[in-house]
């Protein structure tokens, strides 16, 4: 359902001249988030303590030459989209060819499902670049939809998540109850 595309060098490189990014503050079930997106897909999906200032910061210097445009009547919307997608997503993201990779095989991993860091790297083909696949796991731009929460160490530890351990435990949870759920149902017919 989800579909990554890069930002290209040129676009990176004129500072998002000609692009428009929205943005809202939203309030999912994991708490309160912050979401921008282009016409080509979701840019930013994070979770905030209430203050989205600083993330919107950051991307106003990422991309200087952008508009920001505030949408807050897309906020209950997008969060009902992103959270309990009934159709495919896009996602528009910044990142290095080997974070992309990342990425990319984080989306393999089905939900209900974990994986660990080194079988992250044995999939994209750098097997003994654990701490690089675990670094750039935790620059993933898109909380959820990117599902960093799926990776784990191998003693079995959560080990750290970049919007808390609590919210990692708490979205692998949901996950794992509807996956049991769905296995049930289907038993059942």
């Amino acid at each position: 359902f989800v579909t990554i595309e890069a930002v290209s060098p040129g676009e990176f490189k004129s500072g998002g001249t000609g692009i428009n990014i929205y943005w809202c503050d939203g309030q999912s079930p994991f708490g309160p988030c912050f979401i921008a997106w282009t016409e080509r897909g979701i840019h930013r999906l994070e979770f905030t303590e209430g203050s989205s200032a600083k993330t919107l910061s950051d991307l106003r210097t990422l991309w200087p030459n952008t508009e920001f445009i505030e949408s807050p009547n897309q906020a209950e919307p997008l969060v009902e989209q992103l959270f309990n997608p009934k159709y495919p997503t896009k996602l528009w993201v910044k990142g290095t060819n080997f974070q992309i990779n990342v990425w990319k095989a984080l989306l393999n991993i089905p939900e209900g499902c974990i994986s660990t860091y080194s079988q992250i790297a044995k999939l994209i083909g750098e097997g003994k670049a654990q701490r690089a696949v675990g670094s750039a796991i935790g620059k993933n731009p898109v909380a959820v939809l990117i599902p960093c929460h799926r990776v784990i160490r191998a003693s079995g530890v959560l080990n750290h998540y970049r919007w808390e351990a609590w919210r990692k435990a708490l979205i692998l949870g949901k996950e794992f109850t509807q996956q049991k759920s769905t296995n049930t149902s289907d038993e059942q017919e």
